[in-house]
């Protein structure tokens, strides 16, 4: 709390003005541009005005495009279908520069559980979870880290360490990834991606609602 208190005092007012003639041209967007993964069954009006590209069964990769950005905050607007004729661009182009800018500007994180829970609880230690088989991977901002999946160098990276994994997209900033054993199945994975999904993980935020399996030799099976 004492934290939030902080952040709100030190925040600035924005102006009544917000100059737009810099979005107006790709020269700039192209720049700024990032993608985003959404849930496409969720999202099916929202998939109409903008531009998309699907991603295995439930996926879309949809773009924002970066106004401003501090340790604390960021301000981001979602890119319409209109934006492809104001900036002239085709729609594979506009994901493919934001795919890229995506790991320029956000870079990505894998870490396990308990070690994130411990940079959350500065009290616990990452010892404190020994039992806890689950890795998260997002980005360096911690927003719309689930894209982060895009990447596939980073999934075969952790499958050539850990074997064959599932995956969990959690919410729309991270997904859990957990290597195979005989202690988890994917029904039971896919349970409980639903029931945190109801209990846990605000509406706007909820991007899958199965868990997926990744072979270490085929990537993705579904």
């Amino acid at each position: 709390m004492d934290r939030i208190l902080q952040i709100y005092s030190n925040s600035k007012v924005y102006p009544g003005h917000f100059d737009t003639a810099p979005f107006l041209t790709y020269d700039l967007p192209r720049k700024k541009i990032y993608v985003e993964l959404v849930n496409r069954h969720l999202n099916r009006e929202l998939l109409q005005d903008v531009p998309h590209r699907q991603f295995l069964d439930d996926f879309a990769v949809i773009v924002r495009c970066m106004v401003s950005a501090t340790e604390d905050e960021t301000a981001s607007f979602l890119v319409h279908n209109y934006h492809l004729n104001l900036w002239d661009i085709d729609q594979e182009s506009l994901i493919s520069h934001a795919i890229h800018n995506t790991r320029v500007m956000m870079g990505t994180t894998l870490q396990t559980m308990g070690k994130v829970i411990q940079t959350l609880n500065q009290g616990l230690m990452e010892s404190d979870f020994p039992d806890c088989p689950f890795w998260v991977l997002t980005n360096n901002k911690k927003i719309a880290g689930a894209a982060a999946v895009l990447f596939d160098d980073v999934l075969k990276g952790f499958a050539m360490e850990h074997g064959n994994f599932y995956v969990i997209f959690s919410s729309v900033h991270e997904a859990l990834l957990l290597p195979e054993s005989d202690q988890f199945d994917i029904e039971f994975l896919t349970k409980t991606n639903q029931e945190v999904n109801i209990m846990q993980v605000q509406a706007n935020e909820v991007l899958g609602t199965k868990a997926y399996y990744y072979s270490k030799d085929k990537g993705f099976i579904f």
